[in-house]
């Protein structure tokens, strides 16, 4: 699947649960003495254990105020989750991303504060979020989020020119990265949720104007 123009990822589309806090940690402590912090990386410290992981990352940057704040970056988070769902939805097991895309980066030291922050976040978090209502976490709930996953990453760029509005397709990544991740079909749901009322709000916004 790999090509000249594609950056393959030493990844698979696995559904492994994983601790979030364990997920930023080692992206963290990767790129120790990096001055960059590169899409790649992002990719690489999760491993094999990809789907839930790589929604979960751009979703935590995207929500994230300062980060979010970085011209470009909340598009290109909606660009990665846009090729690992469409990959997932395909039965894709190796990631692969356009070196172009697989390049971008940020300032690693600016980043760095915020990264740990939300590892003490996460750690508290994780007393929340379980593996339940497994019918809502299941392979149908999972593919639905893909696809979920793939029309918020498409509505994310014309949100960008709207100061910190792109956090609000990020927050419902976020949730499906951490109800994949942790398998917790009530953050599932919370997802689902608030997609639909969002879709519904704009439709109706726009049907009254």
């Amino acid at each position: 699947m790999a090509s000249a123009s594609f950056s393959p990822i030493a990844g698979r589309l696995a559904l492994t649960r994983r601790k979030i806090s364990t997920i930023i940690e080692d992206l963290i402590e990767n790129t120790r003495g990096r001055e960059r912090l590169e899409v790649n990386d992002m990719v690489n410290c999760v491993g094999k254990r990809s789907l839930g992981p790589l929604l979960l990352l751009p979703g935590l940057l995207m929500v994230t105020p300062v980060i979010a704040g970085i011209p470009g970056l909340p598009t290109t988070m909606a660009m990665i989750v846009l090729l690992v769902a469409s990959q997932f939805l395909m039965g894709e097991s190796e990631i692969s991303l356009p070196k172009r895309l697989a390049h971008k980066s940020i300032d690693r030291e600016k980043a760095l504060p915020k990264l740990q922050k939300l590892v003490g976040w996460a750690e508290k978090a994780e007393v929340i979020f379980r593996p339940r209502l497994n019918f809502l976490e299941g392979k149908m709930s999972q593919r639905l989020a893909g696809l979920a996953s793939i029309l918020v990453a498409v509505l994310t760029p014309p949100l960008e020119f709207v100061p910190l509005l792109a956090m609000v397709p990020g927050f419902i990544i976020l949730l499906y990265g951490i109800g994949i991740t942790t398998r917790d079909g009530l953050v599932m749901l919370m997802g689902h949720t608030i997609l639909v009322g969002s879709l519904g709000y704009g439709i109706y916004y726009l049907l009254a104007a």
